[in-house]
């Protein structure tokens, strides 16, 4: 394997992302915690294919209610390992390669009427190439060429699964050997590469306090006990026995001892009571009257 093919096993990252597993879930008001969940990356054409992307740090955001303009979220970066990989030539030369790539914070937004996501990032990474016995040396994975060292930005959108295939590029500086001028630098590669990002976003449940609201009913018993019954003695003067007797049965009297007098009254109007009219005798009390005759 001649040295450039050694090279290109590697790339860089400039890489718009696009969603081919999106889900749009309506995102209900409130408080979420995000989280790269894992992923993969495949640089180059080469060995590093399908490399494990570890999980991000959490993060939190809150979407307010009513909310239908896009809410923002950031996602700490992330630094995926390139592991060795090695190879050896026809002739006998073992080759290896290894490094890392680091993803910069994510800042995104999300549509809660959709659940689509958005975001905006960059990364740079560098990777270690040697060639035993000839040459060992550092590559820079990032942008354009134009740009050397340059971290490459790149945008994702969609919802769960993000896929993304872009080029990427390498810069190795020069292969040839010091003291040559005019010369291209072979050592900058572009290769096709690949990422695959898991993205999740879970509700919280309301931090607040749920107040309950108890209806007791409470059943009291009273008993009243009426004041006892009493005669209360009415003025029956002027009135004829039979309505003087009427009235005491009402007063909870009762007539006792009636005497007749000689009186310019009608016969059996009543001229005299015993007890003054208004005095509170005991219930069934004779109220002794003098009567005309």
């Amino acid at each position: 394997m001649s040295r450039k093919k050694l090279v290109a096993v590697l790339a860089a990252a400039a890489f718009p992302l696009l969603a081919t597993t999106a889900h749009a879930d309506v995102m209900a008001a409130g408080t979420y915690a995000g989280q790269i969940t894992g992923g993969t990356l495949t640089l180059g054409n080469g060995k590093f294919h399908d490399i494990s992307v570890p999980a991000g740090g959490k993060f939190s955001f809150a979407i307010p209610t009513g909310a239908s303009a896009p809410v923002a979220w950031t996602a700490p970066g992330l630094h995926v390992e390139l592991p060795l990989q090695t190879d050896t030539d026809a002739g006998g030369d073992v080759r290896t390669a290894a490094g890392s790539l680091d993803i910069s914070a994510i800042a995104g937004t999300v549509a809660p009427a959709t659940g689509q996501v958005t975001g905006t990032a960059n990364a740079h990474g560098a990777v270690r190439l040697t060639s035993t016995p000839n040459f060992a040396l550092w590559c820079y994975i990032g942008g354009d060429q134009s740009g050397p060292n340059e971290p490459v930005a790149f945008t994702l959108s969609g919802a769960g699964t993000l896929t993304a295939a872009f080029t990427s590029n390498l810069d190795c500086g020069s292969l040839f050997g010091t003291g040559l001028t005019g010369l291209p630098n072979v050592g900058d590669m572009t290769m096709p590469s690949t990422l695959a990002l898991n993205v999740t976003f879970t509700r919280q449940p309301d931090p607040r306090p749920t107040v309950k609201v108890v209806t007791q009913t409470i059943t009291k018993t009273v008993t009243v006990t009426p004041p006892p019954v009493k005669c209360v003695v009415p003025n029956l003067k002027g009135l004829k026995l039979t309505k003087a007797r009427a009235a005491l049965q009402k007063a909870n009297c009762t007539v006792g001892k009636v005497t007749r007098k000689k009186s310019a009254h009608k016969a059996s109007v009543v001229l005299k009571q015993n007890k003054k009219a208004g005095a509170v005798l005991a219930l069934g009390s004779k109220i002794t009257l003098t009567i005309a005759r």
